[in-house]
């Protein structure tokens, strides 16, 4: 296991070649008189190579060490090679080497050697296998140290790299109110609970929660006067306040995508609708920001289906509601406002003043933007409750 918590695979940072699997099988085989054969054959490894007694006593490096150290077999023989740990590496090295030499168990560590060209401590595997003898006991201990460093360093860019880019996901996810998380996909309100242990009420208290569950939901003709709905859109804090600059970009972009005069978002309260945001109004509704008296946002919370109107005035049920008149307004596209706790707040609307045969991809387009303003108004909800989580004491407005 690496400094990471991740398996280290030794086709993955050791450099294996012919010559060394060579040496290995050597050196687990009967010791002959012709070892200094296979020590040259250390020479032509691209690591270090050294060697030690069963008692752990280092007898043995190939040039490789000695160009990276700077020292001498004298100076590093035995135990003398502890001085080219990094300080914090020296005391788990000491700890696995003693308990390898004395169960006879393989050694596996990673640390940091001192190069002593430019005094950088760089990362290198240490592995050791014991030499045994025809009778099981262990005459020599064959080892490598492989440097690791570009590889550690990579995998620490990586990372860092999959720690930005999960939050950036969470982000994006967040506007769509799904999370993978802990191997599932959960929504957003659940992914807090689960990874800060957050409960969101996304603007319905728990108790209004709990009585949709038990009572149900009242027919969708009392929709504009249901006191849970109502709740659930004071709840949201947004009515009467100044226009933002996210939900500001979703009606531009929907102005643009629908390619129409003039997209809102309105929040329906039982006597108004409040324009949370706006692109295209003229005055003096664009100052006001709300309308009294019915709208075919009225009839666009009725149901969590979009309301598709191409001619207002040859549709029977909509030819008389006023804003046809006073507006101009001759077609209307809208998807409702649905929170996570079931309740249509408002609704996302695209209007022309002029018939308009809405096509499939601006009604699917109009869907996308009203999950990005019910996103926009949950994660501002939930931002709340995490920070009335965090600061139990204080009151938030």
């Amino acid at each position: 296991m690496n400094q990471w918590g991740s398996a280290v695979k030794q086709d993955q940072l050791e450099v294996v070649s012919p010559e060394r699997n060579d040496l290995e099988a050597r050196f687990r085989g009967p010791l002959t008189q012709d070892d200094a054969h296979y020590r040259t054959l250390a020479e032509a490894i691209p690591q270090i190579v050294w060697t030690a007694n069963p008692d752990g006593w280092l007898d043995f490096y190939n040039q490789r060490w000695f160009d990276y150290t700077g020292l001498t077999l004298e100076q590093t023989q035995g135990w003398g090679w502890e001085p080219v740990l990094h300080p914090d590496d020296l005391q788990n090295c000491i700890l696995r080497w003693t308990h390898a030499f004395t169960t006879g168990e393989p050694y596996e560590t990673e640390y940091r050697f001192k190069r002593a060209a430019d005094g950088e401590y760089r990362w290198h595997l240490g592995r050791a296998l014991p030499v045994r003898d025809a009778d099981g006991a262990i005459v020599k201990w064959f080892g490598t140290c492989t440097d690791i460093h570009d590889q550690k360093e990579a995998a620490e860019v990586l990372r860092r790299q999959r720690d930005e880019l999960e939050k950036h996901l969470v982000t994006m996810c967040a506007w769509s109110n799904t999370v993978w998380h802990g191997g599932e996909w959960m929504t957003f309100s659940k992914y807090l609970e689960s990874r800060f242990g957050v409960k969101t009420t996304h603007g319905i208290s728990p108790e209004a929660a709990a009585k949709i569950e038990t009572e149900g939901r009242v027919p969708a003709a009392g929709a504009l006067t249901d006191p849970t709905r109502l709740a659930a859109v004071r709840a949201t804090g947004l009515l009467d306040t100044p226009s933002t600059a996210g939900f500001d970009r979703i009606t531009r972009l929907g102005a643009s995508v629908l390619n129409v005069p003039a997209t809102f978002i309105s929040l329906v309260d039982d006597h108004r609708d409040f324009y949370l945001s706006h692109c295209g109004f003229g005055e003096p509704l664009a100052s006001e920001r709300q309308l009294s008296g019915q709208t075919f946002c009225h009839f666009t919370i009725q149901g969590d289906r979009p309301l598709i109107i191409p001619d207002t005035r040859a549709d029977p049920a909509y030819a008389n509601v006023p804003t046809v008149e006073s507006l101009g307004v001759a077609a209307y596209l809208a998807a409702p406002l649905v929170l996570l706790s079931g309740e249509v707040v408002g609704a996302f609307c695209a209007i022309d003043f002029v018939p308009h045969a809405w096509t499939e991809s601006q009604v699917l387009a109009a869907t996308d933007l009203a999950s990005l303003v019910v996103s926009e108004i949950e994660l501002r909800q939930a931002a709340l409750d995490f920070q009335r989580h965090l600061q139990p004491a204080e009151t938030i407005r």
